[in-house]
């Protein structure tokens, strides 16, 4: 498995969850599973029906298909069938007889049970779908052991032992090195009480003190940034009227507030966006505006904010308590396979930088 964008880890992460309880015996599991497999693949379709029109190779404008996205899950299948041929309809009819079983489960609830067979079937299915509509495979962890939480041998466990070890190196040397360039470029802002200013912001953020922190924090940007081009296109984010911006940019500022909860993610949004751009996606500033949601930076490699989150909530797994690595979670050993290379080529880029201060 190769996830390429940020709007793949949804359906991907829900039909993961489901596989997980393919082999369980647990009545209550396989309910869990086959509505969370019905959640995965109306999740899908939503999607895939709004990804931009040179993806799809559609003359189907957005507005038409976002439509068919607010609709039901009928009106989902509908936008489907429209939008594209790939989905043969025996699949999509087989989809609308397992989302009637989903529907007596969700809404009757108490006494109605799912077979294992039908869940192993509609999780294949969600399967195939995914592979057709966003051309990411799972079906190696439907191989074997169906879930892809399976034992390991002691030649694995070492590697993923190896991995722990490189995931907190690759994290504390991206730390350092971010905290090194901004202080070199905007020392303001690793100073231990601004980056206190920073943490607080992040705290406990409700309608009735959105505004106030808004404010705070665009009083903390004039402050601390002396880079006029980084300062002025940070404040065009944090909007400074609540009442008057749109819901993007309600969103961005959100977004924003939350990021500062770790200021070297902060610090990434900075270097990310104005000294290494890391994609075709994001290139410069003119890319991350109040036009759009730019959090999907965070959660993916289009971006290095993403890239040092990525490496993050990776640690963090490997940090988590474990049985003796007896079960671990393939997928995972995967993207860590995946994203360490890209975490090298960064720390060597920001090294240069460094060098040459």
């Amino acid at each position: 498995m190769n996830i390429k964008h940020p709007w793949e880890n949804g359906p991907i992460d829900l039909i993961e969850f489901a596989m997980s309880k393919l082999d369980t015996e647990d009545e209550f599991s396989h309910r869990l599973a086959f509505i969370v497999t019905d959640i995965a693949v109306e999740t899908l379709f939503k999607t895939y029906l709004l990804l931009p029109e040179d993806i799809l190779k559609t003359n189907i404008g957005f507005s038409a298909r976002k439509k068919f996205v607010k609709g039901n899950f009928h009106d989902l299948l509908q936008g489907i069938k429209v939008v594209t041929s790939k989905v043969n309809r025996e699949d999509l009819y087989d989809i609308q007889f397992y989302h009637g079983i989903r529907n007596h489960l969700y809404h009757q609830g108490n006494g109605i049970t799912v077979s294992k067979e039908k869940l192993e079937g509609y999780v294949k299915l969600s399967v195939k779908i995914l592979n057709t509509l966003l051309g990411v495979d799972l079906t190696s962890l439907l191989e074997g052991d169906s879930s892809p939480h399976k034992r390991i041998d002691s030649t694995l466990e070492k590697h993923i032992k190896e991995l722990s070890k490189e995931f907190d190196a690759a994290v504390r040397e991206l730390q350092y090195l971010a905290k090194l360039i901004i202080e070199n470029i905007e020392p303001k802002l690793v100073l231990p009480s601004t980056m206190s200013k920073l943490q607080s912001l992040s705290k406990e953020i409700e309608i009735s003190n959105f505004h106030e922190k808004l404010l705070s924090f665009r009083e903390l940007i004039n402050g601390s940034i002396q880079n006029p081009e980084i300062r002025e296109w940070l404040l065009g984010l944090v909007v400074e009227r609540v009442d008057w911006a749109s819901s993007e940019a309600i969103s961005n500022a959100t977004f924003l507030l939350e990021l500062l909860d770790d200021p070297v993610k902060f610090y990434f949004l900075i270097l990310g966006t104005f000294y290494f751009p890391i994609s075709d996606i994001v290139k410069a500033k003119e890319d991350l505006t109040n036009y759009d949601d730019i959090s999907f930076i965070d959660s993916d490699e289009y971006h290095v904010l993403g890239l040092y989150s990525t490496a993050k909530l990776l640690l963090e797994h490997y940090t988590q308590p474990t049985s003796s690595y007896a079960y671990y979670d393939l997928g995972v050993v995967k993207r860590s396979d995946e994203v360490l290379p890209k975490l090298a080529d960064l720390k060597n880029k920001m090294k240069d930088w460094v060098s040459q201060m």
